[in-house]
């Protein structure tokens, strides 16, 4: 017997502690609530599978390149990737990419990390050395950082992303860069 829509409203509301405006969002479509219901049985993180549903994947439906009757990829494909990001292992707008990749016809989210080189290694060394670049580099900032400009924090840190590509955690980084800059107070 198939679910309604105020069972489901409730279970939204109440199990997975959604706000009324998502859940009522995910059931306004049948197709989109039962791909929701599917996926958070993979990652029972509800909100942030909602989150991902309501801002990304309505985005395609809501464009017309994608019928939300015909996702090409399978909810546990959905929540593998909701997942990846979530467990930083790739950075949010990398996962934006990779869903786009899974519109697209390609399947498991993690194969197209790979290929794609959007894998997040966290590598301490590499991170580490582009953080010294950067401070090496970037020397009258690092000064005025270290005077109290504490904006110039960001133009380092955005420097250091760069440099790493989404390679590395930001929160990583931002680590690294605030050891190496107290390192010189």
């Amino acid at each position: 017997m198939p679910v309604l829509i105020d069972e489901r409203l409730d279970i939204y509301t109440g199990k997975y502690t959604l706000s009324k405006a998502d859940a009522k969002i995910l059931v306004a479509d049948k197709c989109i609530s039962d791909f929701y219901d599917e996926a958070v049985k993979h990652y029972n993180n509800y909100k942030q599978v909602a989150n991902f549903v309501i801002a990304e994947l309505l985005r395609y439906i809501n464009e017309g390149e994608l019928d939300s009757s015909q996702i090409p990829f399978s909810p546990e494909a959905f929540a593998k990737l909701v997942k990846m990001i979530e467990e930083d292992v790739v950075n949010r707008n990398n996962g934006k990419t990779i869903l786009k990749f899974m519109v697209d016809g390609a399947k498991d989210p993690e194969e197209i990390a790979k290929e794609q080189g959007f894998l997040m290694n966290n590598n301490a060394d590499e991170i580490v050395e582009v953080v010294d670049g950067v401070v090496n580099e970037f020397t009258s900032e690092v000064e005025g950082y270290l005077a109290g400009k504490e904006k110039l924090f960001g133009f380092l840190m955005g420097q250091c992303t760069k440099r790493l590509a989404g390679r590395a955690n930001p929160k990583k980084i931002k680590e690294t860069l605030e050891v190496a800059l107290n390192k010189l107070k």
